[in-house]
């Protein structure tokens, strides 16, 4: 009940339900993740992608600044 007092919370989990909505149609569609380490790498990928999207950044040049050991910072 914090939205009550604290007009930056959502009072619906509509953001939640849509981040599941990804992950519940890769299983839809393969089954199941092979193996929990896949699980991760694959909850990993889709959050960098995510946070890329709703910040307006690049999702390539984000990625690729991750491999070659740069420093990125979320706005939060």
């Amino acid at each position: 009940m914090r939205f009550l007092t604290d007009f930056r919370i959502n009072f619906t989990n509509n953001f939640a339900e849509r981040g599941l909505r990804k992950i519940k149609t890769k299983l839809k569609i393969a089954g199941e993740f092979r193996n929990l380490k896949f699980a991760k790498y694959y909850c990993d990928a889709i959050s960098i992608i995510d946070a890329c999207k709703k910040q307006n950044m690049n999702i390539l040049e984000t990625i690729k600044s991750i491999f070659a050991d740069k420093k990125i910072i979320f706005a939060f």
